[in-house]
C-alpha cells in the first residue's frame, strides 16, 4: 500500500503539474513571447540608432582629421614665410646698416682730412710768419753783406721746413718773397 499510495499521490502532483504547464503555456507563452519579441525590437532599434551615431561620428573624425591635416599645412606654409620673411628682414636692415655706418665713416674720414688740412696749413702760415719776421729782425740787425748771406741760409732753413712738413708746393714764391 505504500507503494500504491505513493504512486498515487506522484500521478495527482504529475496531472497537477501539466496542467500548471499547460495553463502557463496557453495563456502566458504568448505574453512573455511577445514581451521578449518587444525587447527584441527595442534592442535592434537601439542597436541600429547606435550604429548610426557610430556612423556619424566616424564621418566627423575623418572630416576633423583632414581638416586639422589642413591646418597643420597652412601652418607650415605659414611658419616658412615668416621665416622668409625674417631672413628678408634681416639681410635689408644688414645692409641698410653697414650703408650708414659706410657713410658715416666717409663723413668722419672726410671731416678727418679737412681737418688735418686745415691744421697743417694752418701751422705752414704760421713757421711762414714766424719765419719772416725773424728774417727781417736779422736783416734790421746786420749789415747788407750778411744780410744776403743770412737771407740764403734762411731760405735754406726754410725749404728744409717745409719739406719736412712734406707741403712745398709754394716754395719758389716764398723764396721771391723773403728776397
Amino acid at each position: 500500500m505504500h507503494e500504491s499510495s505513493f504512486f498515487d499521490a506522484s500521478l495527482v502532483v504529475l496531472i497537477g503539474f501539466l496542467v500548471f504547464i499547460g495553463v502557463v503555456l496557453k495563456f502566458g507563452y504568448r505574453k512573455a513571447v511577445q514581451s521578449i519579441d518587444d525587447q527584441i525590437k527595442d534592442v535592434s532599434i537601439t542597436l541600429e540608432e547606435a550604429q548610426t551615431l557610430l556612423t556619424i561620428a566616424q564621418d566627423r573624425k575623418s572630416v576633423e582629421q583632414q581638416l586639422e591635416k589642413q591646418l597643420a599645412q597652412e601652418i607650415a606654409t605659414l611658419r616658412i614665410m615668416a621665416d622668409k620673411q625674417i631672413e628678408d628682414l634681416k639681410r635689408t636692415t644688414n645692409a641698410d646698416i653697414e650703408a650708414i655706418l659706410h657713410r658715416k665713416q666717409l663723413t668722419t674720414d672726410s671731416t678727418f682730412d679737412l681737418m688735418r688740412q686745415s691744421t697743417i696749413q694752418h701751422l705752414q702760415d704760421l713757421i711762414t710768419h714766424e719765419a719772416v719776421d725773424l728774417i727781417q729782425q736779422k736783416l734790421k740787425e746786420s749789415s747788407s753783406t750778411e744780410n744776403q748771406r743770412i737771407n740764403e741760409q734762411a731760405i735754406q732753413e726754410l725749404k728744409a721746413l717745409l719739406a719736412s712738413t712734406g707741403a712745398n708746393s709754394n716754395g719758389g714764391a716764398k723764396n721771391q718773397a723773403i728776397a
